[in-house]
């Protein structure tokens, strides 16, 4: 009997997806050199184990839309919010208040060319992240401070490549530390991902492994 997906319940789901999960948490300090600020960030990776979902096309189509739409909306806001802010500072008060229509026209129209990228770039998401949106939502508060790192090694191989990058891997999942090397060796590289994350989750019934945990300090 197949999986049903996780999302909508579809008995019949075209996609089974695996992910490395990974505790993250980052806290900010600010110190004073003299005149001079500066920012410690330091990131806490650490492995918590194992996951695996089943999610129907249509299910991962909605939500790849409704994210790229989602966060178009709010790049558009954004981009017009910094644009009036930066014009009111930075021009002559007089030039402002008489060139309001035309600013506001421009910022909307930067704001609309911005948002329109973003919302061609998210689209073209692969499956396996959008999966991990669906989970991480699906599972709720024990998602919460959690990566889910699809281990399909496809979405991180480039063009003309036949093998993985760890580059792409980190890029596209977020993760920063020595824990993304571990994760990336022992589930992608190897090319037995699938079957390690199945043995885990039936071995160990989703336990918590810590065999693999780094701190991370960057100023």
């Amino acid at each position: 009997m197949s999986t049903p997906c996780i999302k909508c319940g579809n008995p019949n789901p075209e996609h089974t997806m695996r992910f490395a999960v990974v505790n993250v948490n980052s806290t900010s300090t600010t110190t004073y050199q003299g005149r001079k600020q500066i920012t410690t960030t330091t990131t806490n990776e650490s492995m918590a184990g194992v996951d695996k979902c089943c999610v129907c096309e249509s299910c991962i189509r909605k939500k790849r839309i409704g994210h790229s739409i989602g966060t178009a909306i709010a790049t558009f806001l954004a981009v017009y919010f910094f644009y009036i802010i930066f014009a009111a500072f930075f021009t002559n008060k007089k030039y402002f208040n008489s060139h309001v229509p035309g600013i506001f026209k421009v910022g909307a129209l930067l704001s609309a060319v911005v948002a329109i990228i973003v919302f061609i770039v998210l689209m073209q998401t692969e499956t396996p992240l959008i999966g991990a949106m669906i989970l991480k939502k699906k599972r709720g508060k024990d998602g919460k401070g959690k990566v889910f790192a699809p281990i399909e090694p496809s979405i991180y191989t480039g063009k003309g490549s036949t093998q993985p990058n760890i580059t792409a891997f980190m890029t596209k999942t977020g993760l920063k530390t020595q824990v993304a090397n571990g994760i990336f060796f022992k589930f992608i590289a190897s090319g037995t991902g699938s079957q390690l994350v199945d043995q885990m989750l039936f071995e160990q019934q989703r336990t918590t492994p810590n065999d693999i945990t780094h701190d991370n300090t960057v100023q």
